[in-house]
């Protein structure tokens, strides 16, 4: 058997090799082999979807670094998980088209048709759909929003078991330091400047209030972009995580016992590590020594953020076709991002 090469795949070797010696009547197995035995099925499954994964993913060249870009955020973990959840539960579920921009964007397959700018922005929309993603006037809020609202539902089922307390949308201008300038986020720093009740960072926060500590989750949606070189391969939810973070530092003095956790997710559905530990770390506590529980709270937390996720580029480039597009090519648009070759 070859093409076994780590210790689970030595393991499953193993089994298999007593499974047949069984049959032939050779082997009189264990209680612990029987046990074994009934999961050959699904590792033998799990191992088979390993080597296609990594076949597809040695198909690209590589030397095109945007390609293996898409492809690391592709085969993260988090980023599949709308494929495992269950879909007979109602809120599992996602619209036909929104389901299929999805899987589209998994197989990097063209979403959109070449050739044509976006008629607010001038910018050209490129064949991977990006543009929508990236357009100030239709997509960036749009998967912020999907993402943020998720992580505060899944923020507050979780904080009925830490009894803690989760609010959408802080008002934390009076930590603000009133010196600093900055024009990108002129708007928003000039209304916390001056204290108005409508102006409040985009973000969710857990506080503990016996305790006195305050977490301000902030999302981060990071667009992809074409790496200088192989090293910054995945670099695009690191690179978020260190703006939220930034931002933090230049714009407010934090007071003891309030964290930050910059909540980094790119379009492709890649999770930023901050994001996942602290998401690993509520659960942690709220299951306190239960491990059942906590696989349980974390599978569900995981899968909640990365279906929202789906959904969201499902959104984004349904918006992209509609006003991004000149009405004569509106229709063209479409019928190639439901896989319709109109060529």
């Amino acid at each position: 058997m070859g093409g076994f090469n780590n210790d689970g795949d030595v393991i499953l070797r193993e089994d298999l090799e007593k499974l047949l010696q069984w049959i032939a009547g050779k082997l009189e197995p264990t209680r612990e082999d029987v046990k074994s035995f009934l999961s050959i099925q699904r590792r033998l499954r799990d191992r088979y979807q390993i080597k296609q994964r990594d076949a597809w993913v040695a198909s690209f060249p590589k030397e095109n670094m945007d390609i293996l870009n898409r492809v690391n955020s592709i085969i993260a973990p988090e980023a599949g998980r709308p494929l495992n959840v269950v879909t007979v539960y109602r809120p599992n579920h996602m619209m036909d088209e929104d389901f299929i921009f999805w899987v589209r964007q998994r197989l990097l397959l063209p979403q959109t048709p070449g050739g044509h700018c976006c008629v607010r922005s001038g910018q050209e929309i490129d064949c991977h759909g990006d543009h929508g993603f990236n357009c100030k006037y239709n997509g960036r809020g749009t998967a912020h929003s999907f993402v943020k609202e998720a992580v505060f539902k899944t923020a507050k089922e979780i904080a009925k078991l830490t009894r803690e307390e989760v609010t959408m949308e802080p008002q934390i201008g009076a930590w603000l330091r009133p010196e600093v300038e900055d024009n990108k986020n002129s708007k928003t720093i000039e209304g916390l400047k001056q204290r108005r009740g409508d102006v409040m960072i985009q973000a969710v926060t857990v506080a503990s209030l016996p305790r006195r500590t305050i977490t301000i989750i902030d999302v981060r949606h990071c667009s992809m972009r074409t790496p200088l070189k192989r090293g910054e391969i995945g670099a695009s939810v690191r690179e978020g995580e260190a703006v939220k973070e930034a931002f933090y530092d230049k714009h407010f003095d934090l007071p003891k016992g309030v964290k930050l956790v910059p909540f980094a997710i790119d379009s492709y559905g890649k999770w930023g590590e901050q994001a996942k530990t602290f998401l690993e770390d509520m659960c942690r506590k709220a299951a306190a020594e239960d491990l059942s529980m906590y696989n349980k709270l974390v599978t569900k937390a995981r899968a909640d953020i990365s279906l929202a996720h789906a959904r969201a580029v499902g959104a984004v480039f349904r918006k992209c076709f509609k006003y991004c597009f000149a009405p004569e090519d509106y229709v063209r648009a479409c019928v190639r991002g439901y896989g319709v070759d109109c060529d």
